[in-house]
């Protein structure tokens, strides 16, 4: 039996995180030696962080596409111009939206738009770069907001906007062909938002269906493994004299079967923000609009983002306020009770910064250990802001710097390392062009929530058929989640410092165990099913 100590853990992840980060948040680490565009991010289970780069070069070719690794440690892996994803994209003098994301495996998808002549290409490499599809990327024809979403199977859906303006959806084999014969259209005048795939295979897909200008009114719609879609009247996910806008990216959560979407939508001459639940078989629990995030009608509730841990009952919104004037802005908080909706931090939601603070979020919003957490710009300075559940502040400084060099932060991401360090990436021009930097940030406030120093826990690693987990706590519940975050067990009530969990009807592959005892401290294991 492997004994895990977390507090030996814990010690050791310190000190080895440190080894080649740069603890000069006025200096950060250079991720290429490029003048960039657009810049993404995402950070993979093994620490791993990728960042795509749209790198200027001169004109007719105007953009190159890139990508850079660095490690848990800070260490960059692709050189110090990245590698070189494609070269041959006909760009114009812009880049458009593009996505990336990863999958078990640590492969990289990747989708663009090339402005001259807006070509949708999508791309797949391994972890050191390799292209597993075409070199030249797949083309899509004339494709707009090109977002892929990886199979458990090792196949990918690719979603687009065609260029007669109908969301286009397709399935890809591990080589990059495709796979059903005509691809399903959603209709003219639909544009793909976010994708997700359930248990038995099917995705739900979540689009606009477009009004007027950038106007729009979000719908979900079923695909089964085949291509048919399954809901003959697809759930309209907000009222009439609501809309959205379908050109911004849109905060969804998944949790086993359900899927949890935020948008802020515009009615009345005012803006509100809401969050919806759409069940497996497209049922609305949360009613037609979902739970408005603040039911006070005076300010103005901005763009908002949705964030969930493991096995929580809970998930946290966050939102940028304005007034009626939308000069000055400010943040608040909520919670809710993601079975019934039900706001925890009263109906007019938690004020973190005032909007006379004009402070605004940027980059993404996360959870560490169910503690809010998210970044701010505040001059020059990009900071970090740490909550406890309740949406009070940890630190008594109420935020921390993290990248202080006097420039302007553009392309902000944020992105979690481990329980107890986050990564954020952005662009900056330090005299030489806009250039792609990274700065870790570490801090024992963010696994409060962790079992204590003289815990530990007992299991075996990999597993079989059974599951085993000892405690010197007391346990309460373990929630296990597979690879694509789908809840595939869960153990409630448990009052014992053993938990017995049958795996034997679990594929092979990587495991999130979710452990809470009956302290409400909560650790987090990756185990493996041979």
């Amino acid at each position: 039996m492997k004994k895990i100590t977390l507090l030996m853990v814990s010690i050791l992840m310190t000190f080895i995180t440190h080894a080649q980060w740069n603890s000069d948040t006025a200096t950060n680490l250079l991720l290429a030696d490029l003048t960039t565009g657009t810049i993404e991010s995402v950070t993979t289970s093994n620490g791993n962080t990728y960042t795509l780069i749209w790198s200027e070069v001169p004109s007719p070719a105007n953009y190159e596409l890139r990508i850079q690794k660095t490690d848990a440690l800070g260490n960059i892996q692709f050189g110090d111009q990245g590698a070189l994803i494609s070269d041959t994209l006909p760009m114009s003098s812009f880049t458009q939206v593009s996505s990336l994301t990863t999958d078990a495996n640590e492969n990289i998808y990747v989708g663009v738009t090339a402005t001259n002549g807006n070509g949708g290409y999508a791309f797949k490499l391994d972890s050191n770069g390799n292209h597993l599809w075409d070199s030249n990327g797949i083309s899509l024809g004339v494709g707009y907001i090109v977002r892929l979403l990886p199979l458990a199977s090792g196949e990918t859906i690719i979603t687009w906007l065609s260029g007669s303006f109908n969301g286009t959806i397709q399935k890809f084999d591990t080589s990059g062909n495709s796979l059903w014969t005509n691809p399903v259209e959603l209709g003219s005048g639909t544009v793909p938002a976010n994708s997700y795939e359930l248990s038995n295979g099917s995705i739900t897909i979540v689009y606009h269906v477009l009004l007027s200008g950038i106007t729009s009114r979000l719908y979900a719609q079923n695909i089964d493994t085949n291509g048919n879609t399954q809901w003959a009247t697809p759930p309209q996910l907000f009222a009439n004299g609501n809309n959205t806008a379908y050109n911004v990216k849109y905060s969804g959560l998944q949790d086993g079967d359900v899927i949890y979407m935020s948008y802020k939508l515009a009615h009345d001459n005012r803006f509100d923000a809401y969050v919806q639940r759409i069940n497996a078989d497209g049922t609305l629990p949360w009613g037609i609009t979902g739970v408005d995030f603040d039911t006070n009608q005076t300010d103005y509730e901005q763009e908002i983002q949705i964030a969930m841990s493991p096995g929580s009952q809970n998930l946290f919104a966050l939102c940028r306020y304005t007034g009626s004037g939308q000069g000055d802005s400010g943040i608040f908080l909520q919670k809710f009770d993601k079975e019934t909706g039900a706001r925890q931090l009263t109906d007019n939601a938690k004020e973190i910064y005032a909007i006379s603070n004009n402070v605004s979020p940027i980059g993404d919003f996360r959870l560490s250990q169910d503690q809010p957490v998210f970044l701010t710009v505040e001059g020059n300075e990009l900071n970090i802001n740490l909550l406890d559940s309740n949406g009070d502040f940890v630190w008594t400084e109420q935020s921390k710097p993290i990248a202080t060099y006097a420039a302007g932060k553009s392309h902000v991401n944020l992105n979690k390392i481990s329980n107890a360090e986050l990564v954020a990436t952005f662009t900056e021009d330090r005299g030489s062009g806009e250039q792609a930097y990274a700065q870790n940030f570490t801090d024992n406030a963010l696994s409060v929530s962790d079992f204590d120093t003289e815990n530990s826990l007992q299991f075996i690693n990999p597993i079989h058929e059974i599951l085993t987990l000892k405690s010197e706590r007391e346990l309460k519940s373990v929630y296990v989640y597979n690879a694509l975050g789908q809840l595939v067990s869960k153990s409630q009530n448990i009052h014992s410092n053993k938990a017995t969990i049958d795996a034997q009807n679990w594929s092979r592959g990587l495991y999130l165990v979710t452990i809470k005892t009956v302290q409400n401290q909560m650790q987090n294991l990756k185990i493996i099913k041979k």
